[in-house]
C-alpha cells in the first residue's frame, strides 16, 4: 500500500474515532455516487454505519444488489451491522438531500465517493492482435502497444 494512502487511512481512522467519541449515538453516513459493481460501496460500508449507493444503469444495479446481498450472507447471522441501500437513480439528477433519507439528529453525512467507472481508454484492450477484436467502444483508440 502506498505510504500516502496508508498515512491518510491512519489519520481517517483517528478522526472517525474522535468524531464518534464527540457524537455518541450519531451514525456515519456515506454515499457512493456511481456504485456498481460495488467494490467501493462495500469498502465504504467498512467505515460507515449506513451507505446509500447510486447506480443509474439497470444492468449494473442488479450486479451491485447481488454483491451487497452476497456480502450480507458472508457475515455471521446473515446481516451486516451496516445498512446499505441501493438506488437505481442518477446521483446528479436531484439534490442529495432529496435522495438520501437521513435523520439529521442521528446521522451525519461524512463521505461522498465520486469515482465514475473508467472508460478504459488508456488501457490496452486487445483480445487478439488484430484491431477487429478490440472492444467495440475503443476500437479506434490507439494504445501505446499500437504505436
Amino acid at each position: 500500500m502506498p505510504v500516502l494512502v496508508l498515512e491518510n487511512a491512519i489519520k481517517l481512522d483517528r478522526d472517525l474515532k474522535r468524531f464518534k467519541n464527540k457524537n455518541k449515538g450519531m451514525r456515519i453516513l456515506g454515499v457512493d455516487s456511481t456504485s456498481a459493481p460495488g467494490n467501493k460501496t462495500l469498502q465504504l460500508a467498512q467505515i460507515c454505519d449506513k451507505v446509500v449507493a447510486f447506480e443509474r444503469d439497470p444492468k449494473r444495479i442488479k450486479t451491485l444488489s447481488m454483491r451487497v446481498r452476497k456480502a450480507n450472507q458472508k457475515v455471521e447471522g446473515g446481516e451486516l451491522e451496516k445498512e446499505i441501500i441501493c438506488l437505481e437513480k442518477d446521483f446528479l439528477e436531484l439534490p442529495i438531500s432529496s435522495q438520501v433519507q437521513m435523520d439529521e439528529t442521528k446521522e451525519r453525512l461524512i463521505f461522498v465517493v465520486c469515482d465514475p467507472s473508467c472508460s478504459g481508454s488508456g488501457m490496452n484492450l486487445h483480445l487478439h492482435e488484430d484491431s477487429a477484436s478490440k472492444i467495440k467502444c475503443t476500437k479506434d483508440i490507439v494504445t501505446p502497444k499500437d504505436q
